[in-house]
């Protein structure tokens, strides 16, 4: 969900959102709630994204479900990036880490690790950043041969 969100995008995350309420769905409730703030990160209402991505970690944890409080923190780590706080976002990639890898989410795990990478080049942290940037191809190259180049979940 990394394209610019269209009207019609928008209308169908609120009625997944309208739906999942109604169902009391945790899991799904969280899940919209990411797109959605994604959705605002990408239209640059950093705001709105905040609040979407922290009520979307609040309905994770209420699910008890890893996975998504991984991916929910790595996205605070992406809105915290895009602001320039890279002492949170630093943070927040650092925590969403540890979650990803846990449940083999290898893929997000190595962009995470090239963020901070991203980081450490402009920070002139040089040493730091070829680091990340070796780790991260590494982890690239894993999930590649596990998944034969497809995306499992």
């Amino acid at each position: 969900s990394y394209a610019v969100p269209t009207v019609e995008t928008k209308k169908y995350l609120e009625e997944s959102l309208s739906i999942a309420r109604k169902l009391n769905d945790h899991n799904c409730l969280s899940r919209v709630y990411v797109s959605q703030g994604v959705n605002e990160l990408l239209n640059n209402n950093y705001n709105s994204a905040q609040s979407l991505l922290e009520q979307s970690l609040f309905e994770a944890r209420l699910a008890k479900n890893n996975w998504l409080i991984g991916v929910a923190i790595f996205e605070q780590a992406r809105l915290a990036f895009f602001q320039l706080d890279y002492k949170s976002a630093h943070r927040l990639f650092e925590e969403s880490l540890i979650l990803v890898r846990e449940v083999g989410e290898l893929g997000r795990w190595a962009l995470g690790v090239s963020f901070l990478g991203a980081m450490s080049v402009d920070q002139g942290e040089w040493d730091s950043a070829r680091k990340y940037f070796e780790e991260s191809q590494c982890g690239n190259q894993v999930y590649f041969f596990v998944h034969d180049g497809r995306k499992v979940r």
